[in-house]
């Protein structure tokens, strides 16, 4: 090693550093994106996010750079200098070199507009999801593959172009490769499935239908973390639409999670949208059936009820000829266990709409119980429950 080679690795040590800050500086305003931003924030912030990502690639493609990982490369530092290939200065080179190599293939204009798109997509997602409005989301979804698409053939591949975009995260894997792995683990999962579906022998699942106040999660979640070592001097722990986990620095982790209360026991509810024909001229792209404009909403309660009954579809509460005399599933002469069978209940979008709740009631002699069934419709899906 000469002194030129420690005073270049010097250099790409700060270069490396400084460009560090930057991408922890992106990722602060990533994560308050994500949990503490206000919606109305959402264009400013992809712009300030996109701008960030420029300069950044900026930094990892400069030209000084690949001279300064040319040299290093060719000098006994890459070796480890007697400490061997994985050393830390050998490794730092490397895996320097290699990103390198990567980011330059890709054009800035193309890096930021993945930014850009990616925190647009994140807040029409959020929007979309808690309004069950795929439409709305799906322009960007498909701007993304296409984006995504470019990116991999930007960096080019020799199989598939997921092989390109996997390898940041496994380097040198390939899909073909992953398709064998999977297949391996498909033939040892599918028949362990099956089988747990057709035993007898059936889980309590009553813990799954309580209500779990979300203030006692939120303390557990808390207590749990840091009985495992999460420290919270150094990190933290918030709620966010999507789960995620990301570092802003060495002593800087922040880790997120999402709370559900859960139904609570006594109470069985089922809402449901509905597709209806219209008749009005269509353009070439426009579908012939449109969203019903309201949602509706069937829910009984007051008394703890097994819920063995939840159906939505009229033809499997009715049964093929069936009346509302002797509906079907009141015989118990078909599946309506959707652990049993993944389609009982006849749930989904394709459905002639129809809601029925039961389940087993035990009354003891002399005793009186009340059950609440409750119909409702609104424009808002919220608002039905």
């Amino acid at each position: 090693m000469t002194l030129q080679h420690q005073k270049t690795f010097d250099q790409l040590c700060t270069h490396a550093r400084e460009t560090a800050l930057l991408a922890a500086a992106e990722s602060a305003l990533g994560w308050d994106e994500r949990t503490m931003m206000p919606p109305e924030a959402a264009e400013y912030r992809a712009e300030q996010l996109t701008l960030l990502a420029g300069l950044i690639h900026q930094r990892r493609t400069d030209p000084r750079l690949g001279e300064w990982l040319g040299e290093l490369a060719a000098s006994p530092l890459a070796s480890g200098n007697g400490e061997g290939a994985h050393s830390d200065v050998a490794t730092t080179i490397r895996q320097l070199k290699r990103e390198y190599d990567k980011r330059i293939k890709l054009p800035q204009s193309l890096v930021e507009e993945l930014t850009r798109t990616a925190s647009l997509a994140q807040h029409a997602w959020e929007i979309a999801r808690s309004n069950d409005d795929f439409a709305s989301f799906q322009p960007l979804l498909a701007k993304t593959f296409e984006l995504k698409r470019a990116q991999a053939d930007a960096l080019g591949y020799v199989e598939s172009r997921y092989d390109a975009l996997v390898d940041d995260f496994e380097p040198g894997e390939r899909s073909s490769n992953l398709e064998k792995v999977l297949a391996e683990l498909r033939q040892a999962l599918v028949p362990l499935v099956l089988a747990i579906a057709a035993s007898s022998r059936r889980p309590d699942a009553t813990i799954i239908a309580r209500t779990f106040p979300l203030d006692a999660q939120s303390q557990f979640s808390r207590e749990a973390s840091a009985k495992i070592g999460f420290d919270y001097q150094r990190g933290r722990l918030d709620v966010t639409s999507h789960p995620f986990c990301t570092g802003l620095g060495p002593d800087d982790l922040r880790i997120t999670t999402r709370y559900d209360e859960g139904k609570a026991h006594d109470r069985r509810s089922i809402v449901a949208t509905k597709n209806m024909w219209d008749i009005r001229p269509k353009t070439e792209r426009e579908h012939w059936n449109v969203p019903w404009p309201y949602a509706a909403a069937h829910s009984v309660s007051g008394h703890h009820l097994s819920q063995n009954l939840a159906i939505a579809d009229k033809a499997s509460f009715l049964g093929r000829y069936g009346s509302p005399a002797m509906p079907l599933a009141m015989t118990g002469a078909q599946t309506i266990d959707p652990g049993v069978d993944p389609n009982a209940g006849g749930f989904g979008r394709f459905g002639d709409a129809c809601a029925a709740l039961g389940g087993d009631l035990t009354i003891k002699a002399g005793e009186t119980i009340t059950l609440f069934f409750t119909i409702a419709i609104s424009s808002d899906p919220k608002a039905v429950l």
